[in-house]
């Protein structure tokens, strides 16, 4: 049995389970241009449909800020659980929360205004999101891209922005806002090192515990909640052609909409 028929078997048989999503590359294809990533209408509405079901817990954890993905997903039902920034903006009742120190805002913003010209180069998008930043380059050509990616290392060192490989060997850092720098597909990253897509996983399991768990992604960024998926005996689900470890199965984005849809069909047999 394949890993996403032993859901719907867990489904049918009225077993509660917990679908957690990243969202670019997963439930929508990687486009050119991030702000044109938008769910299709009928994945949203089985989305929808589907979280009010008292059997499937649905949640999406992405690295794009909240408010930019309930633009670009269109999702306004409040049963549907919003993790941004890879875990560090939470939705609850409507409202938008970050435990995170107000420095790292404040670093953020410089360096954005120290790298703010590279969005002047074919191909450089630069992505602000208040606490942490990107620089995208999918569109970019090589010579674009090496100056952009040099441009960014060179001004996080150069106002000595923390690191979290400082904090290992700082027994003094408890007080200090310390990043973590990462890659993703054709995107660099800068983010409080406490966000982190398995914490989030880890806070849904917490607050779900009688829920089997579950996690959908596409990216580097995606291996931390695959870990902690399958620390708690859960399925993870790698969207790509070739299984990314610990996944458990790679799937197509395709393959997601017609499992969800099953779902849908089931539940509507249950109920």
């Amino acid at each position: 049995m394949q890993a996403l028929d032993k859901i719907l078997y867990k489904i049918k048989e009225n077993n509660k389970v917990l679908l957690i999503f990243d969202y670019d590359g997963t439930l929508v294809p990687i486009v050119e241009k991030p702000e044109l990533a938008r769910l299709d209408s009928e994945t949203r509405q089985v989305l929808e449909e589907l979280s009010n079901c008292n059997l499937v817990k649905i949640a999406l954890i992405s690295g794009r800020d909240i408010k930019t993905l309930q633009e670009l997903s269109g999702i306004v039902n409040k049963n549907i659980l919003i993790y941004g920034i890879h875990g560090g903006e939470i939705l609850k009742n409507g409202k938008i929360h970050i435990n995170v120190s107000d420095c790292y805002k404040k670093i953020i913003e410089n360096l954005k205004n120290s790298i703010s010209d590279l969005n002047e180069l074919d191909g450089i998008y630069i992505e602000d999101k208040q606490y942490s930043i990107s620089v995208h380059y999918r569109l970019a050509n090589e010579q674009n891209t090496q100056i952009a990616i040099n441009r960014f290392k060179e001004a996080i060192k150069s106002q000595e922005i923390k690191l979290e490989s400082e904090q290992k060997i700082n027994i003094k850092s408890q007080n200090q806002c310390y990043f973590r720098f990462q890659e993703g597909k054709k995107v660099l990253e800068l983010l409080p090192n406490s966000f982190n897509k398995g914490s989030a996983v880890e806070s849904l399991i917490s607050d779900y515990p009688d829920y089997f768990p579950t996690y959908f992604g596409d990216d580097k960024t995606d291996v931390y909640a695959f870990e902690k998926v399958k620390s708690y005996n859960g399925l993870a689900f790698f969207i790509g052609n070739e299984l990314v470890q610990p996944a458990d199965q790679a799937i197509s984005i395709i393959e997601i909409r017609d499992f969800l849809k099953k779902a849908k069909n089931l539940q509507s047999i249950n109920h």
